[in-house]
């Protein structure tokens, strides 16, 4: 979402190069915060809120995007990269106490091996291939789909 997001700027503001590290700025402070409450939180089911932040943030960007003013794009593509990236922080901190509980022995580094082939192929797959095959309304479409079935599955393994 944080690479649509970036396409979407530059298509609808003209520019990216001069507001690149503000927003990527933005996204790297929404991780940092994300991850320190996500730590100093007792929950158990850490994913769920942030499966359902992640999934209204996108909701509201579905609807909105298109409408906002030019003035105020860079405003409004920093809050969603920063919400963005406090939900997906959260799912990490979620994601690696849940599989990592009771393992303390487990080498870590694997896991954030896998995390970091499911980001290149993230940033790689939906902006290269799929943007000029499908477009953006079904590209938005499917995210939502997958955070609407991780939610769900979530939710079903909380039982």
């Amino acid at each position: 979402m944080e690479l649509i997001a970036f396409y979407l700027y530059q298509s609808m503001a003209g520019s990216l190069y001069s507001e690149m590290g503000v927003l990527i700025g933005a996204f790297m402070l929404g991780l940092a915060i994300g991850t320190y409450f996500s730590l100093r939180s007792d929950r158990e089911r850490l994913e769920i809120p942030a499966f359902l932040l992640m999934l209204t943030a996108l909701i509201l960007f579905m609807v909105t995007y298109e409408r906002i003013a030019t003035g105020a794009l860079i405003f409004y593509y920093i809050l969603f990269l920063f919400t963005i990236a406090i939900a997906t922080a959260s799912l990490f901190v979620a994601a690696t106490n849940r599989y990592y509980f009771g393992r303390a022995e487990i080498n870590r580094g694997i896991g954030y091996a896998f995390e970091i082939i499911g980001s290149s192929l993230g940033a790689l797959i939906p902006c290269t291939i799929l943007l000029p095959l499908i477009g953006l309304p079904w590209i938005l479409g499917a995210i939502m789909a997958l955070i609407i079935v991780a939610l769900a599955g979530a939710m079903i393994s909380a039982g």
